[in-house]
């Protein structure tokens, strides 16, 4: 899907492994994502509120803040709440019910690298 150029989709992964958050960073720039990287949840929440990224990939036990706490701040905050998140953890079973209807979608690791892209180029699409 081409862009405008003014706006490229972008992407923060949120992932404390550094092999997986590279790894990620690499798949969404080789898609066409403008890509940012936070390794913690504080990094994590700060950068949102920053940028603004049309998509957030989360793991959810995270040093500083939990993914489930970044989560929940970004939804409950009117300038961040369209941000689109999917979850990307070993533990997404320890997402509450509420926590799961915050999300936009949820992937276990391991995970479907080509179904998490597909999920993203269509929250991209949709927009926020």
């Amino acid at each position: 899907m081409a862009t405008a150029p003014n706006h490229p989709r972008s992407v923060l992964v949120v992932e404390d492994d550094r092999a997986l958050n590279a790894l990620l960073a690499d798949i969404f720039d080789m898609s066409g994502y403008r890509v940012l990287q936070a390794f913690d949840g504080n990094q994590a929440y700060s950068l949102i509120g920053q940028e603004h990224p049309d998509i957030v990939t989360l793991d959810l036990m995270l040093p500083g803040m939990l993914g489930q706490d970044v989560l929940r701040r970004t939804k409950n905050d009117p300038s961040t709440r369209n941000v689109h998140f999917i979850v990307v953890s070993a533990w997404s079973q320890s997402l509450t019910d509420a926590d799961r209807e915050l999300a936009d979608a949820v992937f276990t690791k391991p995970f479907d690298v080509d179904r998490m892209l597909e999920t993203a180029d269509k929250l991209a699409r949709a927009g926020g």
